[in-house]
């Protein structure tokens, strides 16, 4: 039995810069820059009661602690577009962001009966990410119907997390080697894609590839054991996606489309360290987890009316290696790790609707309405899961006057 009645302000400061410029009527360049920082301390009085199966009280410890956080983030990009005379064009981009995070805890066990400590520790927590994306674009007209673009994206990430623990025992601060460690993640991504479109009159269709590159190193260090492992992964991947859409007229449009994509594992899911910062979740992670790959199919029709716009549409979506957060008890104590639980399998309907009935008001709607089937039989279940999903959003917008909207 916990309570936690702590108190915390964070403070957040965010910056950004955009400039463009166009160097001729061919050519175009510009920057962009972001900056975000948050700090935040709190001092956190937490009642802990730790009761037996029967109920008895086994054992009640106040624990101070006393915990200053602070992150921050910066961004910059530049890129360059340049049009070719024949209707051609090339676009060049370069980004680069990091994110660092400083967490420092000191903890101070408290006999309730007395006010007296009884034992002190401290954790320390840093992460270091640095990421790297650019892309080169180059589009083709092929005739006045016919479209081809083709391009190289390349993208790096570098990451860094430190856990360190101390306790005081007799007066000295000792390191609780048990509960530090380090690791290093690396993934670097090169991507290819083409795609061709072909435009007529009431129709136009696009198909397109992308051929994925990933090499991934997780360097993780644990001084409990004096062990270092590095652990390499190499991967080649092709997405898929097509689209066709069918114009009845200037009103109704039909478009049916398939698109694969993935979800890829962070550095701090795929560690095999235990993260203990919240005794509430304390995260295994799972150095075997694999990319998820979603495969999505969709059929929609709209219809654009004055003030009046209406899109339904049907879809569904396979998901392999779905990665799902598994509950494991482990004695007294509950361990949540990321899981991949084989395939699951999605499909439902969903409507979004805007209307304009009068110059000053403004209704919008959207609805979704799913079944979500999983294959449980990977992580226990003796049979597949389903359940049937819904989500409703609505708003209202009421024009006073030209400058005050309800």
């Amino acid at each position: 039995s916990m309570n936690n009645n702590a108190d915390a302000r964070p403070d957040v400061h965010l910056a950004d810069l955009r400039l463009a410029y166009d160097v001729s009527d061919k050519d175009q360049i510009g920057i962009s820059g972001l900056f975000y920082a948050m700090d935040y301390n709190r001092y956190g009085r937490i009642d802990n009661q730790v009761f037996n199966p029967k109920g008895n009280l086994m054992k009640h410890v106040i624990r101070n602690r006393y915990n200053d956080q602070y992150q921050s983030a910066w961004s910059a990009d530049a890129f360059w577009n340049h049009q070719f005379q024949q209707g051609n064009s090339l676009t060049a981009l370069f980004n680069y962001n990091n994110f660092k995070y400083d967490e420092d805890n000191d903890y101070k066990n408290e006999n309730p009966d007395n006010q007296q400590i009884i034992a002190e520790d401290n954790q320390f927590i840093n992460h270091d990410k640095h990421n790297y994306f650019w892309k080169v674009n180059y589009a083709h007209p092929l005739g006045e119907s016919y479209f081809l673009q083709a391009g190289y994206i390349g993208r790096l990430t570098n990451e860094s997390h430190r856990n360190e623990v101390n306790a005081k025992q007799n007066g000295v601060w000792q390191p609780t080697l048990a509960k530090n460690y380090d690791y290093s993640f690396q993934r670097y991504l090169n991507l290819l894609f083409l795609s061709f479109e072909k435009k007529a009159e009431h129709w136009n269709a696009e198909v397109g590839l992308q051929a994925e590159f990933m090499n991934r190193t997780m360097n993780e260090e644990l001084p409990a054991t004096s062990n270092n492992e590095e652990t390499k992964n190499k991967n080649f991947h092709i997405y898929p996606r097509a689209q066709v859409s069918y114009l009845f007229n200037s009103q109704q449009s039909l478009q049916l489309s398939y698109q694969q994509r993935v979800i890829r594992p962070l550095g701090s899911e795929l560690s095999s360290f235990v993260d203990n910062t919240d005794v509430t979740h304390v995260i295994v992670g799972n150095p075997s987890l694999q990319d998820e790959y979603i495969h999505t199919l969709e059929l929609n029709w709209q219809l654009a009316l004055p003030g009046f716009r209406m899109t339904p549409a049907l879809y569904y979506r396979n998901r392999q290696n779905r990665i799902v957060e598994v509950a494991t008890q482990v004695g007294e104590e509950t361990f949540w790790q990321k899981n991949n639980s084989g395939t699951s399998q999605t499909f439902g309907a969903d409507l979004s609707l805007r209307w304009q009935p009068v110059h000053f008001l403004d209704v919008g709607l959207a609805g979704d309405v799913f079944r979500d089937e999983i294959d449980g039989r990977t992580i226990g279940y003796d049979i597949n899961k389903s359940l049937w999903c819904w989500d409703v959003k609505g708003n209202l917008s009421v024009h006073i006057t030209p400058s005050t909207e309800f």
